[in-house]
């Protein structure tokens, strides 16, 4: 059996340990983030879509959090995780008006990410 993974024992190192794994690239882990939200990004123009609201699921330590509100050019981002050290983190480095992070266990859903959206309003869950 394994045993499971308690991610607020990574939160301080976590950074870390991911560019020691990508050292063999020669990039950072925000070039890999960039990437992939260029690449969200760039399917959400060819729909024709522009969210207004987004979920980072699994936000860690909302290190890409920015990115996504800039690329996406969306109003605001709920970042929801298991990691209470993670979403310390994330709350102090990231958080303010158009960026709230809590824990996926005390996340009510809003009519905003749950199908019903305002009016002209798409919400993206990533």
């Amino acid at each position: 059996m394994t045993t499971p993974i308690h991610f607020d024992d990574y939160a301080q190192a976590y950074d870390a340990a991911l560019n020691q794994g990508l050292a063999a690239t020669g990039e950072a882990k925000d070039y890999f983030a960039r990437g992939r939200i260029q690449w969200l990004s760039r399917c959400l123009q060819q729909l024709s879509e522009q969210p207004r609201l987004l979920m980072d699921y699994g936000c860690g330590d909302g290190s890409s959090s920015e990115f996504l509100l800039g690329m996406i050019r969306a109003g605001f981002l709920l970042g929801v995780d298991t990691s209470d050290k993670s979403l310390e983190l994330a709350n102090r480095n990231y958080g303010g008006e158009r960026l709230s992070f809590r824990p996926i266990a005390k996340y009510e859903p809003r009519e905003e990410f749950c199908g019903k959206t305002i009016p002209g309003t798409l919400a993206l869950v990533m």
